[in-house]
């Protein structure tokens, strides 16, 4: 939004500026030649002072596309897998290597024997150091069915914070999951990740 508004802005003033300019040469009597050499040398250096300033707008446009194209986009939450298995996934669907992966779920989630399915370490909140790209890790929870026959918690706050490559850090959340959003999903998720199973 406000490099929008600085391109107008230096629209604006450009044309402003070229304008006075013309006005005054138009106004002032009696101008000679190296008057009007000034003049125009300085309409000029107006048009370009314009065009550097749009160029460098445009580079850093490019260069903020070029971030957000190449980084890395973290999902963490569940999916359904195969014989209507739910699954808690955190997975790399970027175009970039992620470092330094933190991902924090309250609460829990609940697995069959009643217990939280807190056995591996990224999901206790451990840092997974490197996810590259089409890359994730996945711990079942139970079946489809069992998920919703019984009070085992249904919403979960989710919190992520990782790295790109270059050091860039982004944290997302929370994001609230709700698995009654689920329940008539029992097909497999999509996905062309390559599982780390846990």
């Amino acid at each position: 939004m406000w490099r929008w508004l600085f391109d107008l802005a230096g629209i604006l003033g450009g044309l402003l500026a070229v304008f006075l300019l013309l006005t005054g040469y138009i106004t002032v009597s009696g101008v000679d030649q190296d008057t009007l050499t000034v003049l125009i040398a300085a309409v000029s250096s107006l048009f370009s002072a314009v065009g550097a300033g749009a160029a460098w707008l445009t580079v850093l446009e490019m260069r903020r596309d070029r971030e957000e194209f190449f980084r890395p986009d973290i999902f963490a939450g569940f999916e359904v897998g195969g014989s209507g298995l739910f699954k808690f996934v955190v997975k790399n669907g970027g175009q970039s290597p992620a470092r330094n992966i933190k991902v924090d779920v309250d609460p829990i989630p609940v697995a069959s024997d009643g217990k939280p399915i807190d056995d591996v370490g990224w999901i206790r909140g451990e840092q997974i150091s490197t996810l590259f790209p089409a890359q994730g890790f996945e711990k079942v929870v139970d079946v489809h069915h069992a998920m919703f026959s019984d009070d085992r918690p249904q919403e979960f706050s989710i919190n992520l914070s990782y790295e790109s490559s270059t050091g860039k850090k982004y944290d997302e959340g929370p994001y609230m999951v709700d698995l009654q959003d689920c329940m008539n999903t029992k097909l497999p998720t999509p996905s062309s990740v390559t599982w780390i199973s846990s």
